[in-house]
């Protein structure tokens, strides 16, 4: 898309969107007042940003000649993508297993989940769990980590009391394997997993409108592991299904300060770009504050790829 495409894009959307205050033109755009106030200066559009518009216009121009079933029905469509296209509940990495502890059967799974195919991993994983003599040949090592992915598979697919209690389970296993006196990697192991555990777990008791409970979840798994961004992101989720104006605030403070101090730059601005489309911040991209911390921590992200901001702990690999 060339830049005269792109200005003319935008001459078509600020007609159309004439009057729209520039916050409301910020949320939809996933930008900041400033950015947007450039925009009506005539400053040309980043290419994103004018796909972002013509999507915009596109869907303003099919809405107006589309029945209200017809409409719901993509709305529909378009939330169950939102849904799937959700980061907070990854698949897990298995660490410090030997090959030999992860089964062949095992191994497809893991590939139908890096494939996004929940509706068939789930299916894989439910058939060993109903025959107790196959789930008993599971390395015991093992069953944490397929448990924890089943609750991903639900939580994927919307059956979000399902995953609520695989993650319960899966953190039971695997506090019930954890020695005593761990080795430093047995440590790290044991808390990446547990901090990804408690998150999930939070993400399912989020959608099922526990927000207590959500948050205290999300508090644990920052304990377990400071640097993992995706606990922060979800904990501003949950304030904005509460639409709690206050909680929000607290919450996008700490995001702030995980970014200063904590988070790689790539984790900050997937959770910028996330942030823009992800359809629980839909009452938080209402909010002033939540715009400009958008903006604040993707200026951290930049100085961090500058190599003029540093994080204070470096983390030990990734999370998934």
């Amino acid at each position: 898309m060339d830049e005269a495409e792109r200005k003319h894009i935008l001459a078509r959307f600020l007609l159309f969107f004439d009057g729209t205050p520039p916050a409301n033109l910020a949320g939809l755009l996933g930008l900041s007042e400033r950015q947007v106030k450039r925009l009506q200066a005539s400053q040309t559009p980043q290419v994103e940003t004018a796909e972002r518009m013509k999507r915009l216009l596109d869907d303003a121009l099919e809405h107006a000649v589309l029945s209200p079933a017809q409409r719901l029905e993509i709305a529909e469509r378009r939330r169950a993508a939102a849904e799937d296209a959700q980061r907070i509940t990854r698949p897990t990495v298995i660490d410090g297993l030997e090959d030999k502890e992860v089964p062949p059967w095992y191994a497809n799974v893991r590939r139908l989940l890096d494939a996004g195919r929940w509706d068939e991993a789930r299916e894989r994983i439910q058939e060993r769990l109903d025959d107790p003599q196959d789930w008993a040949r599971v390395p015991a090592k093992t069953q944490a980590y397929v448990l924890l992915d089943h609750g991903v598979c639900h939580h994927k697919t919307g059956r979000f009391p399902a995953a609520a209690d695989f993650a319960g389970r899966a953190i039971a296993a695997r506090a019930s394997r954890h020695p005593p006196q761990p080795s430093n990697m047995e440590r790290v192991s044991f808390d990446r997993f547990m901090a990804i555990a408690h998150s999930n777990l939070g993400c399912s008791r989020m959608q099922l409108g526990d927000f207590e409970e959500a948050h205290r979840l999300f508090k644990l798994a920052i304990e377990f592991k400071p640097d993992l961004g995706t606990s922060y992101y979800n904990a501003v989720c949950a304030a904005s299904l509460a639409h709690d104006a206050m909680l929000l605030t607290h919450k996008l403070g700490g995001m702030v300060n995980a970014a200063r101090t904590l988070l790689q730059a790539d984790d900050i601005l997937e959770i910028v770009r996330d942030a823009a489309e992800d359809r629980d911040l839909a009452f938080a991209r209402q909010q002033p504050i939540f715009l400009a911390t958008l903006d604040e921590i993707g200026q951290l992200a930049e100085r961090r790829r500058a190599g003029t901001l540093r994080p204070a702990l470096n983390p030990e690999g990734p999370t998934t």
